[in-house]
């Protein structure tokens, strides 16, 4: 079975003004249509009973990311992929920089075309994108509706997923690291995550 966007990442990322509205999007077994009322938390996750899972990462990854996303004051939003083994989707040992996507202040274009090209170099070595990352302006450390429509859209798209129900999408707010995992079945349940350095 591919792996997860092994042969696709779609080309836009919604500018979070677009949020606003109800995006058209095809309903599968695997999604959910997302609206920007449903693009809020569960609640029920939230509460102090709710599975925390666990997001790992190597130091080399971790370190590549803050020096990218976090090393500066917040200027535009930016971002790239989470690489990790096919058999450990929580286990992230790469980060690679998406250096061609577009960004503002608010807003963030994946760079799908060289990302996919390099999704399609790890795959003999059975590595997969097991997230994306990607930081915010201060004071908005959870995924926004533009970034769950985004992914709504990804994984209603039956070239992606891997058999994992799970995709780790940390965001990078204020300096730090704020880990969440979203289940690709219904991208509205979004888990705030345990972040474990290996």
């Amino acid at each position: 079975m591919a792996g997860l966007f092994s042969d696709y990442i779609p080309d836009k990322l919604l500018p979070e003004h677009e949020s606003d509205r109800e995006i058209p999007i095809e309903r599968t077994a695997r999604s959910k249509r997302v609206s920007p009322q449903e693009s809020e938390f569960d609640e029920e996750l939230m509460s102090p009973d709710a599975i925390c899972p666990v997001m790992k990462m190597t130091q080399a990854a971790y370190a590549a990311v803050m020096s990218d996303l976090a090393s500066e004051p917040f200027r535009r939003e930016l971002g790239g992929l989470l690489l990790g083994p096919d058999d450990a989707q929580d286990l992230v040992t790469r980060y690679v920089k998406d250096d061609t996507g577009l960004s503002t202040y608010a807003t963030f274009t994946i760079g799908h075309e060289r990302l996919n090209q390099v999704l399609r170099r790890v795959r003999p070595a059975k590595q997969t994108c097991v997230g994306i990352v990607h930081s915010h302006p201060d004071g908005i450390c959870r995924p926004s509706g533009g970034d769950l429509a985004f992914l709504s859209r990804i994984f209603a798209s039956p070239v992606n997923g891997n058999g994992s129900h799970s995709f780790l999408f940390p965001i990078v707010c204020n300096g730090q690291l704020w880990p969440f995992v979203i289940d690709t079945r219904d991208v509205r349940r979004v888990l705030p995550a345990q972040l474990q350095l290996v």
